[in-house]
């Protein structure tokens, strides 16, 4: 299901990979005969490749002891890149000692050796103390799941969302030409704002949001979808395209949002607040329903992930990509199951999960982001992390006049 960028700045020693593909029109693959123009962007997702654990010592031009990488792995100052970002620098000589069309790079003093195994006992500290159990009967404010939906019953599966399930979840969508192209997913955060990923957003373009929406291509919801176009978009001011890093927007909507049964906000979690390893979260989206010849989806499917430490699944990512790979703090793992994943057409939407204690009732953990894939066993997608940028949220929700108490619960320890 999830929207992938080509990620064509890791570090997998593949020199000409592409920064964008040309959009493409998904409307073939619905044979409804509505006027409702279905259409979607969709990029290529690069193929891992299998890289050599072999490092060869060298000594650079200023005498410091490094290893022989490719160009792009090296920075101008000398020092191995292992954020992701596929830098080629200019004007770097190539060291006699190396192979051809590699340079001594010295490893910097955040590298570590890398891990062999994947082991399910480490952790980056994610584990948090348990929020309390509160009342239910009163379900006020942020988060509250509609798990039976309204009107409209899913006949096919498990897997797909009820109309009305997860209020905050919604479509966003480009117009070219009059027609609304849909691009990525987003959640509802305040009357006239919306939490998506960066990736569609950092180029000039006309863009709504559908709120309240649940089959994007039928009319026949009891309860009707608000189209509002978006005012203004935020972009993170540190987002990287290459590395994925802070990969987060906020869309300011030009009115408000009219609350109603199947409409409601997403709750975000404070900064010191993660699920424990191997909580199960859910992940919601529009895109396609599988990697290879995947059907983009009209109604919305919905999936659970685990929730994986950061550093079991930055040591999977170094033997997909680069030995010295090392994940950003901003980004989180989920998943890793077979055919159990988000997919293309995803990119944006909302992974939540259910607050410890208080059954239905859910927060915004992360933002469907990146991924090597879909659906591959032992291979985890990648989010952005809500709870890493959590202050930028409030920051930029609170410049632009807003108020934060819509996505924050009464209960602060949450």
């Amino acid at each position: 299901m999830r929207f992938y960028m080509l990620l064509c700045v890791v570090l997998i020693g593949k020199a000409d990979a592409q920064s964008d593909a040309a959009p493409m029109d998904c409307s073939k693959y619905f044979t409804t005969t509505t006027t409702r123009v279905y259409t979607a962007e969709t990029t290529t997702t690069l193929s891992p490749t299998t890289t050599t654990a072999k490092e060869v010592p060298c000594d650079t031009d200023d005498n410091r002891r490094g290893i022989c990488v490719n160009a792009k792995y090296c920075n101008k100052e000398g020092n191995i890149i292992t954020s992701g970002i596929n830098l080629i620098p200019k004007g770097r000589s190539f060291n006699v000692q190396c192979p051809t069309n590699q340079v001594c790079c010295v490893m910097t003093s955040r590298t570590t050796s890398p891990s062999t195994a994947i082991s399910s006992t480490t952790s980056r500290s994610t584990t948090s103390a348990k929020a309390p159990s509160i009342s239910t009967s009163e379900k006020k404010g942020c988060g509250w799941r509609n798990e039976d939906g309204y009107g409209p019953r899913v006949l096919g599966g498990e897997s797909q969302v009820n109309f009305g399930e997860f209020p905050w979840a919604l479509p966003i969508f480009k117009i070219e030409n009059n027609v609304e192209k849909y691009i990525c997913g987003g959640s509802l955060i305040h009357p006239r704002l919306v939490l998506t990923y960066a990736n569609k957003f950092i180029r000039k373009g006309r863009y709504v949001v559908r709120v309240g929406e649940w089959d994007i291509l039928g009319e026949y919801e009891i309860r009707e979808h608000q189209t509002i176009e978006v005012a203004k978009k935020i972009v993170h001011e540190n987002y990287n395209s290459g590395g994925h890093f802070n990969d987060i927007a906020i869309l300011v909507l030009k009115e408000e949002v009219k609350l109603d049964a199947h409409i409601g906000f997403a709750c975000l979690p404070l900064a010191s607040f993660r699920p424990a390893i191997g909580t199960q979260c859910i992940a919601t989206g529009w895109g396609v329903d599988k990697y290879v010849n995947g059907t983009m989806q009209n109604i919305a499917k919905q999936v659970s992930v685990p929730y994986i430490a950061h550093d079991v699944c930055q040591a999977r990512l170094r033997q997909e990509l680069r030995p010295r790979f090392e994940l950003h703090e901003t980004i989180m793992c989920m998943g890793g199951v077979k055919d159990e994943d988000t997919c293309k057409g995803d990119g944006g939407s909302p992974l939540v999960c259910e607050y410890p204690g208080v059954e239905g009732r859910y927060y915004q953990a992360g933002i469907v982001s990146w991924g090597l894939g879909c659906g591959r066993e032992g291979l985890p997608g990648m989010y952005s992390d809500v709870a890493a940028l959590r202050s930028w949220v409030d920051r930029v929700v609170q410049a632009e006049g807003f108020d934060t108490s819509y996505y924050t619960p009464l209960n602060e320890t949450f």
